[in-house]
């Protein structure tokens, strides 16, 4: 059994040293869990860390799945099988850089106010712990498991400080049979110990480098307590539109030796970050919105595709040599290929198989998103004016993130928030006078939503739409999600410009060997390959090629992109090195 003492952490009894590493489940294949798992044991860590994305869990409201890729309790037994110890950090809210911070996107559409003690927010909480935590608890090691405590909350005094809320957490944890010690974790700073913490439930600290400055705040916290860093981040991550973050080897190999040095326990955050498939990436918004990119790799220990780095090999020596870390074989070096250049073959003008992507819902008011219950992908917006008007601008407001406009089936504009250098969340198209029926088409795609901050919830889609003073009422939405393409009609390939474009392609493959889709020569948008959702692209970069796990090949292939950046798909390239900067 594992306890929180005022002297240490002991594990039946003896002192125990918590060695940990983020890693996952929900950014990995679950065809690569136990190779990653062994690299994080190789390195000689102890303990795997792992977050709880709610929002995949409970995509649609009330239909829970922990299958496949979700399946934690088969992630929790691979540890087992190992010989690592488990973190959990179910939530609610996760951050991450995870869309939405793990929240359902459905969330948004109930009224629920975010992060608080509000009781329609806290009844859904109730109904998703009631799922997960009964599953996860009788791996607690005092059940004789492996899961050595779980997190309360996740940096929540970056947040707020509604310890009511926290309270009631706290309480749904332990009503589902969680009898495991729990912490908190929060920045080292005074105002977010104070506003994220309870009072009898153990804190950690969150930081990249200076140790000694944010254990001190902690120490004024949380007196004659061992300590804990739960998240040192030994890189970062990237926003489309931004740069690559790296950091060097020796500042991380600094770090891990001060901890070392001081008997402190600490997570890696992350030891391997994986990738943010499908529609899964977040965003930040400080000064302006920035989206994560697909891949995690963080400028980690372990890549996004699993190979070991030189910091990898620098903290394995020293836990080697200095905590007793069993000397375990190298894992294998990671295979790639490089299957050449496909030509795209067939297209489909996205405008003319809306239909075969979605079903049509009639509102006064463009629908978010949220109401649309649709998590990522796009949307159509549909309606007709009608009568005479004089020329006047179409203004288009709150674009959450990517537009383009056709009057009369024809390409008029477009908007990205992040390819755009008009600022803002708008755009505006100067229209001629008619009279008669103007038809006006939007399709909008999103990027993540918000994970951090009070620009939670992060809406998207399309706001309010005027032509000139009057705004335009009576809209026909089509959400399209893009799991379903068995519809859509391809054409011989034809070469369209600027509009949005599905494009498809077959490849062969003579084996499961991981490769990189490379998308420089793309604009934005979307790659599904055998019906996985790769991610999301964009010529911004950093990020320029997309990660294609070898289990998810087979001998025929199909590819299919969805374009919406105004590019004209012609050709793809199947390479063997990532380029992510």
């Amino acid at each position: 059994m594992f306890e929180i003492r005022s002297d240490g952490f002991y594990l039946d009894n003896e002192k125990f040293l918590v060695h940990s590493g983020a890693c996952h489940y929900f950014r990995i294949p679950e065809e690569y869990w136990e190779d990653r798992l062994y690299r994080i044991k190789a390195m000689g860590l102890n303990t795997v860390e792992t977050y709880v994305c709610w929002n995949m869990h409970e995509k649609k409201q009330g239909e829970f799945d922990f299958s496949g890729m979700l399946d934690i309790e088969q992630y929790v037994r691979l540890a087992a099988k190992l010989g690592l110890y488990v973190i959990i950090r179910p939530g609610p809210y996760i951050c991450a850089e995870w869309d939405n911070g793990g929240l359902p996107h459905w969330l948004a559409a109930t009224g629920a106010k975010f992060r608080r003690s509000d009781p329609v927010y806290l009844n859904y909480v109730a109904r998703f712990f009631s799922q997960l935590l009964p599953r996860l608890a009788p791996y607690q090691t005092t059940n004789g498991g492996n899961i050595l405590m779980f997190q309360l909350e996740n940096e929540y005094g970056s947040y707020g400080n509604d310890k009511n809320y926290l309270l009631a957490l706290q309480g749904m944890i332990r009503e589902n049979g969680i009898d495991a010690p729990l912490f908190t974790s929060d920045g080292g700073t005074d105002f977010m110990l104070s506003g994220g913490t309870l009072p009898d439930v153990f804190k950690t600290v969150n930081f990249g480098s200076d140790p000694s400055r944010n254990f001190g705040a902690l120490i004024r916290h949380q007196q004659d307590m061992p300590l804990m860093c739960s998240e040192f981040w030994c890189g970062w991550f990237d926003a489309w539109g931004g740069k690559h973050h790296t950091r060097s080897g020796d500042e991380i190999v600094e770090c891990v030796d001060y901890f070392l040095s001081n008997d402190i326990n600490f997570n890696i955050y992350v030891a391997h970050g994986g990738t943010n498939f499908g529609f899964t990436a977040g965003a930040n918004h400080a000064d302006a919105y920035a989206p994560t990119v697909t891949s995690y790799d963080y400028g980690t220990l372990i890549s996004e595709h699993g190979e070991i780095t030189s910091a990898y090999l620098a903290v394995r020596d020293m836990l080697i040599e200095r905590a007793d870390a069993p000397e375990l074989e190298l894992p294998p070096v990671i295979r790639t290929q490089n299957l050449g250049k496909f030509k795209f073959t067939k297209t489909a003008r996205l405008l003319d198989n809306t239909a075969a992507l979605g079903p049509t819902v009639g509102s006064p008011s463009p629908l978010s998103f949220e109401e649309l219950d649709l998590m990522g992908g796009m949307a159509r917006y549909t309606t007709v004016v009608k009568g005479k008007y004089e020329a006047a601008k179409l203004k288009l407001e709150s674009v959450h993130d990517v537009a383009q406009v056709y009057i009369n089936g024809e390409y008029a504009d477009s908007f990205d928030r992040v390819r755009s250098r008009r600022g803002g969340e708008s755009l505006e198209i100067q229209l001629k006078a008619f009279d008669g029926e103007l038809k006006i088409d939007v399709l909008v795609a999103a990027y993540g939503r918000v994970n951090y901050g009070t620009r939670m919830p992060d809406r998207k889609g399309l706001g309010r739409v005027f032509l000139g003073s009057q705004e335009l009422m009576g809209w026909e939405c089509v959400p399209m999600s893009f799991e379903d393409l068995s519809g859509v009609e391809f054409k011989e390939k034809e070469k369209i410009k600027r509009e949005c474009v599905i494009a498809k392609l077959l490849f062969e493959c003579a084996n499961k060997v991981d490769c990189f889709i490379d998308t420089s020569d793309l604009g934005s948008g979307f790659i599904i390959v055998n019906g996985h959702n790769l991610g999301r692209y964009c010529s911004e970069g950093p990020q320029q090629t997309l990660y294609m796990p070898g289990c998810w090949l087979e001998k025929e292939n199909e590819l299919i992109c969805v374009e919406y950046g105004g590019a004209a798909p012609n050709y793809i390239k199947i390479v063997e090195t990532p380029r992510l900067g």
